[in-house]
């Protein structure tokens, strides 16, 4: 199993990062290269989403085997909640759809929930269809036949570190496997500073004073 994070695959120029106090400076990334955002985000960086991001999961097996995905869920330590980024990069824009296998992670809440497939666009040729079958019995994956979900991950009013752990079952016996820790800051204090990077130049810019709540979290209880 592999898994991509932080940005949506088509374009995606919205997704925003942040960093925690004692990370990188803005200024050592180069804004105008669109995997900043991954490399703000390993953990080497220790940053994390500002707002929403996307984990992709990319499940197989090895050999011709097939084994059962039987659950997705919060590992039972996280989310921790963290202190407030030292700074924020926005990022504004994206186009494109594709019809996607969706899960909606609530870090406030905290809840996971199976929306299924979604998505006005088409499937990407170079992938596996969306499966439509729920996690369970039904749902097994092997080398030739893999599946991905998006795990699309919301934090509009806390800073949190998570894992997601991934049960599945091959013949009949139950493994798990940890994916994580992953950051992601929704709640900024008054020494965070928020800039808007050129996304053609790199260029950082001033920094402005934070917002209440992240872009796209706005209305949101």
């Amino acid at each position: 199993m592999t898994h991509k994070w932080p940005t949506a695959k088509v374009c995606d120029g919205s997704t925003s990062v942040a960093m925690p106090a004692g990370g990188k400076p803005l200024a050592q990334f180069d804004p105008s290269q669109q995997d900043f955002r991954s490399e703000v985000t390993t953990p080497g960086n220790e940053g994390g989403t500002w707002g929403s991001g996307f984990l992709y999961l990319d499940l197989s097996a090895e050999g011709t085997e097939s084994v059962t995905v039987d659950e997705l869920h919060l590992t039972t330590r996280v989310p921790k909640k963290i202190g407030p980024p030292e700074w924020v990069a926005l990022t504004q824009g994206g186009c494109g759809d594709i019809k996607d296998r969706v899960f909606d992670l609530d870090l406030d809440t905290p809840k996971l929930v199976d929306r299924g497939v979604i998505g006005g666009g088409e499937s990407d040729p170079s992938e596996p269809p969306a499966r439509t079958n729920p996690l369970g019995s039904g749902f097994t994956v092997s080398s030739t036949d893999p599946a991905i979900i998006r795990v699309d991950v919301s934090a509009c009013h806390g800073n949190y570190e998570w894992s997601l752990q991934v049960d599945y079952s091959y013949h009949g016996k139950p493994l798990h496997k940890v994916v994580g820790p992953f950051r992601s800051f929704g709640a900024a204090d008054q020494n965070t500073a928020v800039f808007t990077p050129d996304p053609s130049t790199g260029k950082v810019g001033t920094p402005s004073p934070p917002t209440d709540v992240p872009i796209g979290c706005r209305g949101k209880q």
